[in-house]
């Protein structure tokens, strides 16, 4: 069993120190959280925005399905 349990935490360590440099990659050049959309169901009306100044949405997009 504790070999077990070192494995997972190995593997969860190494897992999360990849993460956190992720994390700080995008934080030092600049990325925000905003970012990072794509992990939502639904990307916020002004990420949409961002990527497509042209395009209008409409207001119905702005309510969340919270």
């Amino acid at each position: 069993m504790a070999t077990v349990a070192k494995v997972f935490y190995s593997t969860y360590a190494i897992l999360l120190e990849i993460a956190y440099r992720a994390w700080n990659v995008r934080h030092k050049y600049g990325f925000s959280i905003g970012d990072m959309a794509f992990l939502m169901d639904t990307p916020l009306s002004f990420l949409k925005k961002i990527e497509n100044p042209t395009l209008n949405v409409p207001p119905s997009s702005l309510k969340t399905n919270a």
